[in-house]
């Protein structure tokens, strides 16, 4: 469905995405769900799933996902920390969710992502 909103609802609701996606960025790590945000920035779960879709061309679960990898990437890259510790700073619950997760965006395992870019 197409979402037909006023001017200045839209100005309001892109303003909104700006704070909901700068938000995100900082807190990613945190155990963070779709309901909580509509929740703190006044949205149905459902409408903000819509708007989200809309401003962002990605699901909510997605986008969280991509940010939490692209964090995780740069630890592998730039620390020696363990990946077990890059996974929990990274905001996954488990390791084996972070192993599939990353897996599926990278086509690499952690390790061997870490390996094939980590700086020597």
């Amino acid at each position: 469905k197409n979402i037909h909103i006023n001017r200045n609802t839209q100005k309001e609701y892109e303003d909104t995405f700006k704070q909901v996606l700068d938000y995100l960025s900082l807190h990613y790590a945190e155990d963070i769900t779709l309901e909580h945000i509509a929740k703190q920035y006044g949205f149905s779960k459902y409408h903000f799933s819509r708007l989200f879709n809309k401003y962002t061309n990605n699901n909510f679960c997605d986008y969280l996902a991509y940010q939490r990898i692209s964090a995780a990437k740069s630890m592998l890259i730039h620390t020696t920390l363990p990946i077990t510790e890059i996974s929990d700073k990274s905001g996954f619950n488990s390791l084996s969710t972070f192993n599939r997760v990353f897996k599926g965006k990278t086509g690499y395992s952690p390790s061997t992502y870490r390996q094939l870019y980590a700086q020597a």
